[in-house]
């Protein structure tokens, strides 16, 4: 699986029990045009046979999680990251073949970039019955990747952005990507479908009233954010 067309990028992966899913994630990383220099797994310690599929590539980097939830997962990836740049994949997900090669250009084209997002598609997982938490509305849907699936950013971003808060058991992605958003930090969206994203039942947005609480409490945060960055009226 080695090639020339190695970058310094790492690819963070979060898995609990998808092992269903994970080969196909697993493949579409191993399948760029442009390979990471890093794959690193954290398995939110499965009880399906997860640690046998990936046993089955050669030159991933797999540590069990040491706390809880998906943004423990997320931060402890980030923190064994050695690249560059960093990239996420969740494990029910895959990439377009040239995702990571798209991205880099990017960056080579404009060495100010901190960040590139790109389009995502997202697709109901066939037999998977669709209802109200599964979002079925957005099966074949082309949106803006607000989503970790669909960006590729300078390690150096984190220094600004900080880790996923862990305390949001499900809402933790939605509130780093605000605060990216609010920040002055350079970012660019690729008009390119490159990530494709599987909708089933046991997603994590499922659990629609925890979610929207998450996502109220991540909103007020973000408004709170940017009344800070208003001017002061000057009053006499």
């Amino acid at each position: 699986m080695k090639t020339p067309n190695h970058c310094p990028i790492s690819v963070v992966i979060v898995t609990r029990n998808r092992a269903n899913y994970l080969a196909e994630a697993l493949a579409s990383v191993f399948a760029q045009t442009l390979l990471p220099s890093q794959i690193v797994v954290v398995d939110g310690h499965s009880s399906d046979n997860t640690k046998k599929v990936i046993q089955a590539w050669d030159g991933i980097n797999y540590i069990l999680q040491n706390g809880l939830g998906l943004a423990s997962a997320r931060n402890q990836g980030m923190k064994l990251c050695t690249g560059e740049w960093i990239a996420f994949l969740d494990s029910d997900d895959h990439w377009h073949p040239e995702k990571l090669a798209h991205q880099y250009a990017q960056f080579c084209d404009n060495p100010t970039l901190d960040a590139c997002l790109c389009q995502v598609q997202f697709y109901l997982q066939e037999e998977t019955a669709p209802h109200v938490g599964i979002l079925h509305q957005q099966n074949e849907l082309v949106k803006t990747g607000l989503t970790p699936g669909a960006l590729l950013m300078r390690q150096s971003v984190i220094e600004e952005i900080g880790l996923f808060d862990e305390s949001l058991q499900i809402a933790c992605d939605s509130d780093w990507f605000a605060r990216l958003l609010d920040s002055t930090l350079a970012k660019f969206l690729l008009p390119k479908v490159l990530l494709y994203k599987r909708l089933h039942a046991h997603n994590l947005s499922a659990n629609v009233q925890q979610y929207r609480s998450e996502v109220l409490q991540m909103l007020k945060r973000s408004i709170a954010r940017k009344k800070l960055k208003q001017p002061a009226n000057n009053t006499q």
